[in-house]
């Protein structure tokens, strides 16, 4: 064979090559497209299920002041074998206070949650509605992936809808050891806090013991939360 035979040889099994490579990796790109797609259909279920059992609250009485908690994932007790060991059971608990939780998971100050319609502020009237003498608004693990300034505008209006007369505690992201960006969260719902003259409650620095997908608390994980926080609001 002549090296221009050789050549043109060459240059078709290479461009033979790029083609199956870019129909494998199209293949690829659709089945993982597919996937978190599945994924995330069968989470958003998982959501309205939730929602439906509870009502779209759950109320755990106590002989205490009333409080109202707007919150994510650790407020629902998800990835608990029984929610009912979540940190807000916990805390309702060890310090009798009367509890109203609107919380769904996946969710944020921003972040819409897996059905695209549950952020902090779709739960908050229903917050204000019941009455409470006090609203804990718990999250901020799910924005990380938004900008520290928006966070921050997004806390300071919510903050902004509560009166007066209801105080207002803000709870920052905890540090999981599956995600970055808690820290740029937590200063920016700080300084939202602090602009409103509302208590906020940084939990970066708590030894929290976390399962395996490094985002969510096990049992005892929700216990030392639980304890953390009625510490902080005891100061």
């Amino acid at each position: 064979m002549s090296p221009a035979a050789r050549g043109r040889t060459r240059r078709r099994t290479i461009l033979i090559a790029v083609a199956i490579f870019a129909l494998l990796l199209g293949a690829g790109a659709a089945l993982y497209k597919n996937h978190k797609t599945e994924q995330l259909f069968k989470a958003c279920s998982s959501v309205r299920d939730y929602a439906a059992d509870t009502g779209g609250s759950v109320h755990i009485p106590g002989s205490g002041p009333t409080v109202a908690i707007v919150g994510d994932s650790f407020s629902t007790g998800d990835h608990l074998e029984d929610r009912s060991h979540a940190w807000v059971n916990v805390f309702a608990k060890d310090t009798q206070k009367d509890l109203t939780v609107f919380a769904e998971g996946g969710t944020g100050f921003l972040n819409e949650g897996f059905c695209g319609t549950g952020a902090f502020g779709e739960r908050l009237k229903p917050a204000i509605d019941a009455k409470p003498s006090s609203i804990i608004i718990e999250g901020g693990l799910n924005d990380v992936r938004y900008s520290a300034q928006d966070v921050r505008a997004a806390a300071a209006e919510l903050i902004g809808r509560v009166d007066e007369s209801t105080s207002v505690i803000v709870i920052g992201p905890v540090d999981a050891p599956a995600l970055s960006g808690e820290l740029d969260v937590d200063r920016a719902l700080m300084d939202a806090t602090k602009a409103e003259n509302v208590m906020y409650v940084s939990a970066l620095d708590w030894d929290l013991s976390f399962g395996p997908d490094g985002v969510h608390l096990t049992d005892f994980g929700h216990e030392t939360y639980a304890a953390d926080v009625a510490k902080a609001l005891d100061r």
